[in-house]
């Protein structure tokens, strides 16, 4: 009986541990849903929270960014429209008595999107100078707020400079012997009939410009153009402009060191490229040789070309880029072919696409492309009476798609590895696009003349801001010459010792504004070591220091100036060497005055008392100008240690040493580079009022920005002789005689000579001289960005 009972308990107790377990099993499931459901509900709320402060953020932005756009146009016929941008959003902050304007943010039309949710944008007064904009976002059930601070006062933007030479006018039609480390234009304004040509060595390391007409001259490799970084944005390449036709009859060579990106890297001619009597290449830094396989060393580094129309007449060609011949239904004969008569053919690797016609009439060869050949227009064999007279096989044949064209005796024409396609039309975007050629005559508006003589002040800015130093050289205040401050130094060297505790001697040290009359440079010779010659230190501190050159005022001999900047960063002071007005001491200083204002296209001396007397050219042999910080970078301690001015004419000392330090190299990109000296800014700046040049010649050197758009800039120098320099083709010796800017009306130069691009330092008369350009005193500054 016992034992039954028990076994009738036993079912019992599995019964009981079932039900535990599956109770258990109900509670831990039961867990684990809402675990999961509140795991997804944080999870959610976080995705919410992160896309209202996406949206809430990226609204922000894109208002910021269209406030910059509306507020700080390049041009100045756009003033109006900022004015009126600016007055708007000035009303909007103080609305409600400063609380502000808030407004929906509607995309496609509709407030509430379903994967970016809402967003309101209030524009509110934050103090009399500032306005804070508050993006206020809201997705599901999260809400997110970010702002930005924007200053409203109006800030001054600064005139940018990028060229190493800048002809305003004319340049003797010839560019010879010229090499260019840095981007050069010539701007003669719209007049597109002007020709240049360039023969000899000539050869520009970075982008040109250059309005008008354009002919490459020469013997083997001699004209040379190397696309190189650009000077604003070191990750792109750069380009060759030509508004009209450019014709090269010799072997013209276009080389880059960098890969295409983003439609930089190019060859643009405004009307028609014409080969002749030659065998151009374009592309990367090595010639191609006969063997496809150099392109691939030389893989990206491609060079677009774009014209109206092209015609190669010479042995051959070789691209490595696109091709693109486009029509401009606005000109007449600018109709977008492609007319090839070369002995040899030509080869591109890249795509070819032709609004026009294709004339392939190469006598042997074939135009061989590795990739694609687009052409709206027909192929013919020959249509231009060049060798045979007649038109033969006037439109050729082609399946559409077909990796050969070939004329009825049996030659191909056109191979191409991609296909030949013949299309409507061809899209013109991105890479295909062609580069707009807009660039006119640089409209500075202030020029030297009203930098030293105008009254005129434009939003707080003075624009005469050197008139009172200027006027003290004819009113009587100033009479301090070179010569007696040399005279006073005596025969005793100027010794300085800067704060590395480097030590150089001088004839003498210039320290505040003075006249280099003539004859004052022979007061200036050192005869300790027997050389006519002699080194001056200009030391700035805290003023502006103007050295002007009387008329007269040559220098014969070697002499050599070194100026020291120590002025503060926050206000800088500059070293002005300034031509003579002509204006006698007699005169009333009173009418000592230049119409600024209205300077571009208007005769410089408006409103002056007399036009100038006379239009001085200031002569220089085997004479230097140096910033500091280069000069004891540069030369050994043996130089530095003379007071002899004898350094651009000569490589070596009397010893046989070098003059140089070991290992010197000098930077020329935009990026430091480690065991090179890279120089500082321009802080001394040549200020030529119109009719006056400036003549260098032998060995004479100039580091420092010329600036005079009506004056003239004459070179016949070679400069420094054997400076290594740091180009991104490589270290090499050049020959240096500018080491900065030359901004002239007239340029002319002869020897072989290389002109080194340097930036000025900010602040000064330059900031403010393309006023027609950069005087867009409007424009916002965004102080920073708040997450609430």
């Amino acid at each position: 009986m016992e034992t039954r009972r028990f076994r009738r308990n036993e079912n019992g107790a599995v019964l009981l541990t079932v039900l535990c377990i599956m109770t258990m099993m109900i509670i831990l499931v039961s867990a684990a849903i809402l675990f999961v459901n509140q795991t997804t509900q944080k999870t959610y709320r976080t995705f919410q929270a992160e896309q209202a402060y996406m949206t809430a953020s990226s609204s922000l932005e894109s208002f910021v960014q269209q406030i910059e756009n509306d507020t700080n146009s390049a041009t100045a016929t756009d003033k109006d429209s900022q004015q009126k941008a600016i007055e708007y959003l000035e009303q909007l902050a103080n609305e409600n008595g400063g609380k502000g304007y808030e407004y929906d943010v509607l995309i496609n039309n509709k407030k509430d999107i379903e994967r970016m949710g809402s967003c309101t944008i209030r524009v509110s007064r934050y103090n009399a100078n500032t306005i804070i904009i508050t993006s206020t976002a809201k997705f599901g059930s999260e809400t997110d707020q970010c702002a930005a601070y924007v200053y409203t006062e109006t800030q001054p933007k600064r005139a940018t400079f990028t060229n190493a030479i800048e002809i305003c006018q004319d340049c003797g039609g010839d560019f010879n012997n010229l090499n260019v480390l840095g981007d050069m234009a010539t701007l003669r304004g719209d007049d597109k009939t002007q020709n240049y040509s360039a023969t000899n060595q000539f050869k520009v390391y970075g982008s040109s410009y250059l309005y008008g007409n354009m002919s490459a001259r020469g013997n083997g490799d001699s004209i040379t153009s190397f696309l190189m970084p650009s000077r604003t944005q070191d990750a792109m390449g750069s380009s060759f402009t030509i508004s009209g036709d450019f014709t090269t009859n010799n072997d013209y060579l276009l080389k880059t060191t960098v890969d295409w990106g983003l439609g930089y890297n190019y060859l643009n001619v405004g009307e028609t490229f014409t080969v002749s009597d030659s065998q151009p290449e374009v592309g990367g830094i090595e010639r191609f040789g006969t063997v496809a396989a150099t392109v691939g060393k030389n893989a990206n580094k491609d060079i677009d070309i774009f014209c109206h129309n092209a015609k190669f007449n010479g042995s051959s060609f070789k691209l490595q880029g696109n091709l693109c011949v486009y029509r401009n239904d606005g000109e007449e004969g600018n109709n977008g072919n492609l007319i090839v008569q070369n002995s040899n053919g030509m080869e591109i690797w890249g795509d070819v696409f032709v609004d026009g016609d294709i004339y392939a009439s190469q006598q042997n060869g074939a135009i061989t492309v590795h990739g694609t050949v687009q052409v709206c227009g027909n192929v013919k064999r020959s249509a231009y009476d060049w060798t045979s007279g007649g038109v033969v096989d006037s439109n050729l044949t082609f399946a559409n798609g077909a990796t050969e064209v070939k004329s009825s005796d049996g030659q191909v024409r056109i191979k191409a590895t991609g296909g030949v396609s013949k299309v409507d039309s061809i899209t013109k975007e991105g890479r295909t696009k062609r580069p707009e050629i807009t660039q006119t005559l640089m409209e500075y508006k202030y020029f030297p003349e009203d930098f030293l003589m105008s009254d005129k002040s434009e939003n707080g800015t003075t624009v005469g801001m050197l008139k009172n130093q200027y006027t003290a050289f004819y009113n009587g205040v100033n009479t301090l010459t070179l010569g007696s401050i040399a005279q006073a130094q005596g025969t005793t060297p100027y010794t300085y010792t800067d704060e590395n505790g480097v030590v150089s001697k001088y004839k003498c040290c210039v320290t505040e504004s003075c006249t280099v009359a003539p004859g004052d440079f022979e007061k200036c010779r050192y005869a300790g070591d027997g050389q006519n010659a002699s080194k001056i230190l200009v030391h700035i501190t805290d003023e502006d220091i103007l050295i002007r050159l009387q008329e007269g005022a040559d220098a014969q001999f070697n002499v050599n100036f070194v100026v020291k900047n120590d002025s503060p960063s926050d206000n800088p002071h500059f070293c002005y060497f300034v031509s003579d007005s002509g204006v006698s001491g007699t005169q009333d200083p009173s009418k000592l005055d230049a119409d600024g204002h209205n300077k571009v296209g208007v005769n410089s001396w408006n409103g002056f008392n007399t036009a100038p007397p006379y239009s001085p050219t200031y002569k220089f042999e085997n004479c230097g100008w140096f910033d500091y910080y280069t000069y004891v970078n540069m030369f050994n301690d043996s130089v530095l240690n003379s007071c002899s001015g004898t350094l651009v004419d000569k490589t070596k000392l009397d010893d046989g040493t070098s003059i140089f330090r070991d290992g010197f190299i000098l930077n020329s990109t935009s990026e430091e580079v480690p065991g090179t000296y890279t120089p500082k800014p321009a802080s001394t700046v040549f200020l030529f009022t119109k009719g006056n040049t400036l003549q260098l010649e032998n060995a004479s050197f100039m580091e420092a920005v010329f600036y005079g758009p009506d004056a003239d800039y004459r070179t016949a120098t070679q400069g420094v002789n054997g400076v290594t320099v740091h180009t991104a083709d490589g270290d090499r010796p050049w020959k240096i005689c500018s080491l900065g800017m030359v901004i002239a009306g007239n340029f002319y130069n002869k020897n072989e000579s290389a002109y080194l691009f340097k930036a000025p330092q900010d602040g000064g008369v330059l900031a403010i001289a393309k006023g027609a350009r950069q005087d867009n005193l409007y424009g916002y500054k965004l102080l920073r960005y708040d997450h609430h």
